[in-house]
């Protein structure tokens, strides 16, 4: 509280008007009874899934709800009883608090901390009808029936919201940055079946669940699919979710255009605000793909691309520079994205790369920048021109803090020297494209890392392999 237990017998001299001042009494009286007309905070603050995200401007109190001492958010203040007001001030999302004031005339307004109310009315039918939706998308379902949406220990293993089979994937690094739902048919949206379901952790401030549901590469195993009708699908059952637990409207919003960080990077997105600091998007674009965006909305919201000069990029990249335990100089940190089953080596490579450097973009809107094509029944159809690829990784460094660059010496001092100052190498080999992420110093011994998910994460070489191998290199490093 701004104000300790002083105010608690000094507020109850101005007069009040009927219930108000009825209800103000039984508030202190609390306030002095302690903790023993308390519910537990944890009892609460387990039913308290579907937790509103539209925080009012006043919020009236229709049953008694705890307040807590901002200072210290464990200390109980006592109970907010029905028929109080107060006025909104913040939202807390990691606490499951919304920060109130009650204002009082003559004296010092009193600051407290309330649960976040729940939306969940069970005996409303369109409450049940909402969750008869929900049910038919068993992830979404899980997290807003949860108590704890965005629990930090899903960051190590999600295997319980995300009720699979689970393979991890770590990049160029030890930590995990992707769980990927090994049997994806087990977590249907509304009758549409994702060809992959992940946890992406590889920026572990913002997480996000990833359905894939069509692309342009993969067009060969869906024959069948009608992109546009699966993406109205989609909407049409978020648009009745969101209206729900929103009616005016302002849960629904709808970006379209460039990424505002990378030219001619595009994407349309419509998002959709649902309770438990949820945010739903879907990403759409007519021919080239349709995939799902799960993620917790206040840290989507502060967790947008960073903005570095060039001299904080380089210092940047410089931290995830290391050495394992043969002595091999390596790059870590690298998220790994898993091409699947298409000929989609270069955007996913460019996109690892991208997210590196802290950069939020995904392979299809990089598939689509270059001109990727869809792969056909032969196993050797499909995938990005070099010309095309060169110029879709210029495209992206014009008006960025790095540029492009070609290595044309191949000399393990040359890649040395590109492994220590954190950028990785971008490599062609014949029919295809990897990152060069490191070398050992002594014995030329290179490593590598594929597109090709869990298990091709970091591999090795020796050095005169890869200049059997080697058709070109090239980096994104600072100006």
């Amino acid at each position: 509280m701004v104000n300790r237990f002083p105010w608690t017998l000094r507020f109850l001299r101005f007069p009040l008007v009927g219930r108000c001042r009825r209800s103000l009494v039984r508030f202190v009286s609390l306030f002095l009874a302690g903790a023993f007309f308390l519910l537990p905070l944890a009892g609460l603050e387990a039913a308290a899934g579907y937790r509103s995200h539209v925080p009012p401007r006043t919020v009236t109190f229709d049953k008694p709800t705890p307040a807590f001492d901002p200072a210290d958010p464990g200390r109980s203040l006592g109970d907010f009883q029905p028929g109080l007001s107060a006025v909104f001030r913040e939202v807390r999302p990691a606490e499951g608090r919304w920060l109130v004031e009650y204002e009082r005339i003559h004296q010092s307004n009193i600051l407290a901390l309330i649960p976040i109310p729940t939306l969940a009315e069970p005996a409303s039918p369109a409450f049940r009808q909402t969750v008869g939706v929900l049910e038919r998308f068993p992830l979404l379902h899980r997290l807003l029936e949860t108590s704890d949406p965005w629990a930090p220990d899903w960051l190590r293993s999600p295997g319980p919201i995300l009720s699979a089979n689970i393979v991890v994937g770590t990049g160029s690094g030890e930590r995990p940055n992707r769980f990927s739902c090994a049997t994806p048919s087990q977590n249907l949206a509304w009758g549409l079946e994702p060809i992959h379901l992940y946890y992406d952790v590889a920026n572990p401030s913002r997480p996000k669940f990833v359905a894939e549901f069509w692309s342009k590469g993969e067009a060969l195993r869906r024959p069948n699919f009608r992109d546009e009708p699966a993406r109205n699908e989609l909407r049409r059952n978020l648009q009745q979710i969101a209206s729900y637990f929103d009616p005016s409207g302002a849960s629904v919003q709808r970006e379209r255009g460039s990424n505002p960080h990378l030219r001619g990077l595009r994407d349309n997105v419509e998002t959709f605000l649902l309770p438990n600091d949820t945010r739903v998007s879907i990403h759409y674009q007519r021919g080239e793909y349709l995939f799902l965006e799960i993620e917790q909305a206040s840290a989507a919201d502060r967790q947008q691309t960073i903005e570095r000069s060039p001299s904080d990029l380089a210092a940047h990249l410089r931290q995830a520079v290391g050495a394992n335990d043969d002595g091999i100089l390596f790059v870590g940190g690298i998220p790994m994205i898993d091409q699947g089953r298409t000929a989609y080596c270069v955007p996913a490579t460019m996109a690892r790369v991208l997210n590196f450097y802290g950069y939020d973009v995904h392979t299809h809107s990089l598939a689509m920048l270059a001109g990727t094509m869809e792969q056909g029944p032969s196993p050797f159809s499909g995938g990005t021109t070099q010309e095309d690829m060169r110029r879709a990784m210029r495209r992206i460094t014009n008006g960025s803090p790095f540029r492009l660059r070609e290595i044309r010496d191949a000399s393990p001092a040359a890649i040395e020297q590109a492994v220590a100052s954190g950028t990785p190498i971008i490599w062609l080999i014949d029919g295809h494209l990897r990152l060069l992420i490191g070398i050992h110093p002594r014995t030329g011994e290179i490593a590598y890392s594929d597109s090709w998910g869990p298990g091709h994460d970091f591999k090795t070489m020796p050095y005169p392999q890869f200049t059997r191998m080697n058709r070109g290199m090239w980096v994104m490093e600072p100006r």
